[in-house]
């Protein structure tokens, strides 16, 4: 399979994507040109805080100890769930690389109207911004699994969602952050 590769410069602003780039994200309904992200700051494409934060972090430590980082990660289109690896290497000048390769992919058997945006009145679910999974009280489920539990299919509105990270995903992104 093809990877996604992009780079960011010491000021953490986009200054390389691939073609595989474009691809990806034209595959997935992504609308960003060239144009639109080359320059842009790499914190800009974070939805929450503490995801931001783990990145930030393990930056810090690919650049600081000249170390390669790879990151299990899950990005879901609405119909296929798309198992991902990244790999963040450093590069001359705190230039960082990001190369992206989808492992696995597998049709979803249940496809959900959920979305980032915000909706007056629906319910609110957050989604790991890592494995994709979803909060069901104190339970992180796949999506299939929280539509159930949740009860979401009878709800008149689709629940809106914010990103997190689940605390399994949390522990694993601090052990590659303290070099484990």
């Amino acid at each position: 399979m093809r990877s996604t590769i992009y780079r960011i410069d010491g000021d953490d602003r986009f200054v390389y994507v691939n073609d595989e780039w474009h691809r990806f994200a034209a595959k997935n309904e992504g609308s960003q040109s060239l144009r639109d992200i080359l320059g842009k700051s790499i914190w800009d494409c974070f939805a929450d805080r503490e995801t931001e934060e783990i990145f930030r972090l393990l930056l810090q430590r690919v650049r600081t100890f000249g170390t390669t980082v790879d990151i299990s990660f899950r990005c879901d289109s609405p119909s296929v769930r798309r198992y991902m690896r990244m790999t963040i290497l450093p590069r001359r000048f705190r230039n960082v690389s990001f190369v992206c390769t989808v492992e696995k992919e597998d049709e979803k058997s249940v496809v959900l109207p959920l979305s980032f945006g915000s909706s007056p009145g629906a319910s609110c679910r957050k989604m790991c911004s890592l494995c994709n999974k979803l909060q069901v009280n104190d339970q992180w489920l796949e999506v299939e699994d929280a539509v159930n539990a949740a009860g979401l299919m009878l709800q008149v509105e689709p629940p809106r969602l914010t990103s997190g990270v689940c605390p399994v995903c949390h522990d694993k992104a601090w052990t590659l952050v303290n070099g484990a």
